[in-house]
């Protein structure tokens, strides 16, 4: 949890998640074979995943249960849900 600032998670095993920020970009990188369940909650901002997700209103869901429980709230900025096979180059 912070108050401003991006935050970046990337996990090679499935766990539960939680995230949350005021002000700031939150990006979750998971196995592609990760089955996952998420409601996004922000007031600002948009929500993008590479995932082929259903979606419920707020809710997603990729995959077959049993699913990784990802909680991600923001006030201001995006949220997104990325395969690990699309994870940026670090310099």
């Amino acid at each position: 949890e912070s108050v401003n600032g991006s935050k970046t998670v990337r996990t090679a095993r499935a766990q539960e998640i939680k995230i949350s920020g005021v002000n700031g970009s939150e990006h979750v990188y998971l196995p592609s074979s990760t089955a996952f369940k998420t409601e996004v909650e922000k007031v600002n901002g948009s929500f993008y995943t590479d995932f082929p997700t259903q979606r419920n209103g707020k809710k997603y869901t990729y995959g077959n249960p049993p699913y990784v429980e990802i909680d991600m709230e923001v006030v201001n900025g995006d949220l997104a849900i990325y395969s690990s096979g699309n994870l940026p180059n670090k310099k």
